[in-house]
């Protein structure tokens, strides 16, 4: 919150993917999927028909060991946001993440809400430069540049100036 506060993003409000679990929210979406026949057990998981919505493949909610799948709270998520009223279920995302849409739309509809209520903006990485050479990132393994270091090393308006380049779908270079 500090790094992108002292970067001048503000957010009114500030969501806990843990309130999802300790509301029953999860549980409660996957017990409607289940209801509703869009989930079936194979293997001890459970897994959600999102082929059935255009996906590539169907999807695990709940694992053999009864843990929930991260796409078990992204469901919750977008439940909990129709249910606080809005109209839109606006996400951004890395571009990497673009085989989501299927699924999260697809978990929507077997919800009964409207799939294009949810709208997707898929953003490039940057590629960070030092010196001519590309900085190596990876959060597998835990290399990787912080806003914060970023705002360190140029500053905040040489760092917002870089990234109003460019369109956040675009590709961009950030020498630094």
């Amino acid at each position: 919150r500090g790094d992108l506060e002292e970067f001048g993003v503000r957010f009114d409000v500030w969501f806990s993917e843990k309130s999802l679990f300790d509301t029953g929210l999860v549980a409660r979406c996957v017990a409607r999927l289940e209801k509703t026949g869009h989930l079936y057990t194979q293997d001890g998981a459970l897994w959600f028909k999102s082929t059935a919505f255009g996906d590539e493949k169907d999807r695990v909610v709940q694992r053999d060991n009864g843990l929930y799948t991260y796409f078990a709270s992204d469901i919750a998520y977008h439940l909990n946001k129709y249910e606080r009223g809005f109209e839109r279920l606006i996400n951004i995302w890395g571009a990497d993440h673009h085989g989501y849409i299927p699924r999260v739309r697809g978990a929507l509809a077997a919800l009964g809400l409207d799939p294009n209520l949810l709208d997707v903006a898929l953003v490039q990485f940057a590629v960070l430069y030092r010196n001519g050479q590309k900085a190596s990132m990876s959060t597998r393994s835990g290399e990787f540049v912080t806003l914060r270091t970023l705002r360190e090393d140029v500053g905040n308006d040489a760092c917002r100036f870089f990234y109003v380049l460019r369109k956040s779908d675009q590709h961009l270079d950030f020498d630094l």
